[in-house]
């Protein structure tokens, strides 16, 4: 094809003018387009120095606080140990204090030993100054000098008198407290030893197989407060699950049931160590005779007869508003062993099933604590007066310290969780839980921190007033000798007076 010289045709100029007029607007498109990237490209790194100088900032300040923090705590660091420095050098100077006040009381306790041992030299001294003064009555100066060295003396044998009066009425009452405590003691021993003595029997009836020789004398059955520094009384595990049980805890038919009193054993070793890191109250007198019933505290503070926190709110008593109650607590021994058994003494309860589960998880101060015990199973609980407590939770039960129990204890704590905690399970189900530590046993610790002893006495004075003794009357009738007639009451001739039998219910129990 030969190539076509000469001027393009009109068609052809046209064709190739809008072709280089699109190769420039592409061109200038181009042109904008790489600007445009350009000028994107720079507000992105704009937007990242920006971020950055954001972050920078951030971290800046993050550093302050932190340097803030850091400068805060070595600040408190140092309170703290200031504050520790203090506290040592304070507790150091209370047990200097304490030694001195000792060191004070031996002082004193050897001054009245030989003030005791003076009062027969005085008395001796007092009579030879009367035999002086009968020689002398004629010289009046000799006579007013004996009389003034009598009247010292005699001053100084009334004081000794006074304090050894003194000295004697402590000592009495502490003979007849020690001794109650003693025959109290006794009685306890002697009822544990025929307790043990019985249930020994069954068990020993109840087995056929080969007996081993026992110790009629029961061991640790007692915590003294010597070592542990408080009295508690606790459940022990049974030797046999033959024990008759007189009292069910759940209000639905179960198949097992607990006794109203169980057997004693010791608190676990931590739990009495934790107790005896608290200080206890001594008490001057013995403020476990008096026992009041539910109706009685009720009627002289308020609330109910059953519940174990007893809230005062509408019924709250005059006596209530003047003491500052608001609520109190009347565990009862079978479902809590180891509350306290004497005023003034710490323990723990077993409180938290149900609507209770988060009562005391801040410690709740003021509260006035009545032991419950049950005499007999015909008979209702009674209720000793403890003191005024701070009750506070704690950990609960452990697998091993549950084990500890007695097995009449556990079947009727296993009812009271069924009963408040409206578990659907069995209580056997429910005791394999709590074996298994599934289930734990929930603790409150009581800690101890006065007698109210104007409480104890306006309660003790409305015991008497409501509970007072009533005698029981019975006559004497005599019977006919005829048969086929009723027996008739003895006509009373006028010179023979009426016999009747008096009897108070103190005497009947």
């Amino acid at each position: 094809m030969e190539a076509y010289v000469g001027v393009l045709p009109i068609n052809e100029e046209a064709f190739w003018a809008s072709v280089i007029a699109k190769w420039s607007n592409a061109c200038s498109n181009l042109v904008l387009l790489k600007t445009e990237l350009e000028k994107a490209h720079f507000e992105r790194k704009d937007e990242e120095l920006e971020r950055k100088d954001a972050e920078i900032v951030t971290l800046a300040f993050l550093k302050d606080e932190l340097q803030e923090a850091n400068l805060t705590l070595a600040n408190e660091k140092e309170r703290l140990e200031t504050e520790f420095t203090s506290n040592k050098e304070m507790w150091e100077k209370q047990v200097a204090e304490l030694s001195s006040l000792l060191d004070k009381n031996k002082e004193a306790y050897s001054l009245d030993v030989e003030l005791a041992q003076k009062v027969p030299v005085l008395a001796q001294e007092a009579r030879l100054v009367e035999s002086l003064k009968a020689s002398v009555a004629t010289e009046k100066r000799e006579k007013a000098a004996l009389c003034e060295e009598l009247f010292s003396a005699y001053q100084q044998l009334q004081k000794a008198n006074e304090m050894n009066k003194l000295y004697l009425d402590k000592n009495k009452t502490l003979l007849k407290n020690l001794t109650r405590s003693n025959e109290s003691l006794k009685l306890r021993e002697s009822a544990l030893n025929t307790s043990l003595a019985s249930q020994r029997d069954l068990t020993l009836k109840s087995t056929p197989t080969k007996q081993e020789p026992t110790s009629t004398k029961p061991k640790n059955l007692w915590t003294t407060s010597k070592q542990t520094r408080h009295n508690l009384f606790v459940c022990s595990p049974s030797r046999t699950e033959r024990t008759p049980m007189s009292k069910r805890i759940s209000s639905q038919p179960v198949s097992q049931s607990a006794p109203a009193c169980p057997s004693p054993i010791r608190m676990p070793e931590a739990r009495e160590k934790a107790l005896a890191k608290l200080t206890d109250n001594v008490l001057d007198a013995d403020y476990s005779e008096v026992k009041f019933r539910r109706t009685v505290l009720a009627s002289a503070i308020g609330g109910n007869t059953q519940s174990l926190i007893v809230r005062v709110t509408q019924s709250q008593t005059a006596l209530a508003k003047t003491h500052d109650i608001s609520m109190y607590l009347c565990p009862a021994l079978e479902l809590n062993p180891w509350c306290p058994t004497t005023p003034g003494k710490h323990g723990y309860m077993f409180v938290g099933l149900g609507q209770e589960k988060t009562t005391f998880e801040q410690p709740h101060v003021g509260l006035n604590v009545f032991l419950g015990k049950t005499r007999s199973s015909s008979q209702p609980k009674e209720y000793s007066y403890l003191g005024v407590y701070t009750a506070v939770r704690v950990n609960g039960l452990s697998a091993d310290e549950w084990n500890l129990l007695s097995h009449e204890f556990k079947i009727a704590y296993c009812n009271a969780t069924k009963e408040k905690s409206k578990d659907p399970r069995t209580v056997e189900a429910i005791r394999a839980a709590y074996d298994a530590g599934e289930l734990s046993v929930p603790c409150v610790r009581l800690q101890c921190t006065h007698f109210n002893e104007g409480l104890y006495d306006a309660l003790t004075a409305a015991h008497l007033v409501i509970s007072p003794p009533r005698p029981l009357r019975i006559s004497i009738k005599r019977k006919r000798d005829d048969g086929d007639h009723p027996a008739q009451p003895k006509r009373l001739a006028p010179h023979e007076p009426d016999v009747r039998v008096i009897v108070t219910d103190d005497e009947l129990y």
